[in-house]
């Protein structure tokens, strides 16, 4: 969404949502149920082509916030001794956008949420991952 207002320029909208602070876009993105981030993902995959490959990553965000309750101390590769919230990315190789993101606890290493992200995938898709 850091992008929006330059999307804003090339798209036509309604007058009220031209102006959308990131406060608002994120109320706006709270009020999506977990079915509605799921059949946004599963649309998401059903867009990439047939020949496209899946990858597959995770990153680590440091945040000082005592209020995320995903946010916690693990492994923590800047070595900066902050907490953090791990996030998982599944993106296509032909159109190199994301098609499923999860938020993830800081303090689980991956090997133990990969089967779990997995069996989320293959939800979203009859083709291999």
């Amino acid at each position: 969404m850091q992008r929006f207002s330059r999307w804003t320029e090339l798209h036509h909208l309604p007058k009220a949502a031209q102006n959308l602070t990131s406060q608002r876009i994120s109320e706006l993105f709270q009020r999506f149920t977990e079915k509605e981030k799921q059949a946004f993902f599963k649309a998401q995959v059903a867009r990439q082509s047939e020949d496209a490959y899946w990858f597959y990553d995770t990153t680590s965000i440091s945040s000082y916030s005592k209020k995320l309750r995903q946010v916690q101390y693990g492994y923590n590769k800047e070595e900066d001794s902050l907490a953090q919230l791990n996030l998982a990315l599944l993106y296509g190789s032909t159109s190199r956008l994301p098609v499923m993101y999860r938020p993830l606890s800081g303090n689980i290493p991956d090997a133990k949420t990969l089967p779990w992200l997995m069996s989320l995938f293959d939800e979203l898709t009859d083709r291999p991952i």
